[in-house]
């Protein structure tokens, strides 16, 4: 019984890891952002700054 052509299962496993390794890389770049803390309440409190204000 066979388990399937080794390049192909390999070629996957190859793409997955990379889609993976680029949605870690991107999402590293946006997390430290102001934007991003304020969205998720995690900046400034909107007392302090009036661009800060969460999600609407």
């Amino acid at each position: 019984m066979a388990i399937g052509n080794v390049y192909i299962i390999s070629a996957i496993a190859i793409v997955g890891g990379g889609l993976f390794g680029f949605d870690i890389s991107s999402m590293s770049a946006i997390i430290g952002t102001t934007q991003y803390k304020c969205y998720f309440n995690q900046g400034p409190t909107p007392a302090t700054s009036a661009d800060c204000t969460g999600p609407r």
